[in-house]
């Protein structure tokens, strides 16, 4: 899931553009032009890997409130987007969320970074449950040869003679 948070792209009319090449990279595309309409839908996201862009003037707002809502171990990915990466990099090393986004100044840049992320994390996906799968059947044939083993191993002894 993206969500980006900029009070001029966020606009409904503003950057089409630049918003529909975020959408063909996913089908879980959000936009809000306040912090308190950002703010108003994070306890909504549920289980979901969610990459944010924020504008640098609104990050001071809404970091605490991802860091807080948004439960560790889904690692949300903060990408700050600003004219002066400078003002905003030691707000940026203070937060875990944003190390893992970083700061940003130009959009291909950004838009280039996020689409690596998004790439890596959907073939860790893959990856992940590929490894259930398997883990699943393999569980299955182990029980399965289990269960056949201890039907050979109760049943009468025949025996044999010569």
């Amino acid at each position: 899931m993206i969500v980006w948070l900029d009070a001029h792209i966020g606009q409904q009319d503003n950057c089409r553009a630049l918003k529909d090449k975020f959408r063909e990279l996913t089908n879980s595309f959000r936009v809000a032009s306040t912090v308190e309409e950002c703010r108003s839908f994070l306890p909504q996201i549920k289980d979901r890997k969610v990459f944010f862009i924020i504008q640098g003037s609104l990050s001071e707002a809404i970091v605490p409130d991802i860091e807080q809502i948004i439960p560790d171990e889904m690692e949300p990915v903060v990408y700050l987007f600003c004219f002066d990466r400078a003002k905003y990099a030691n707000f940026g090393v203070e937060h875990d969320c944003i190390l893992r986004g970083q700061i940003y100044d130009h959009q291909d840049e950004l838009l280039d970074n996020l689409t690596t992320d998004l790439n890596k994390y959907a073939c860790e996906r893959i990856v992940d449950r590929a490894r259930q799968e398997l883990f699943s059947q393999f569980t299955k044939t182990f029980i399965q040869g289990v269960s056949y083993g201890f039907k050979i191993f109760n049943s009468p002894i025949v025996a044999v003679q010569n």
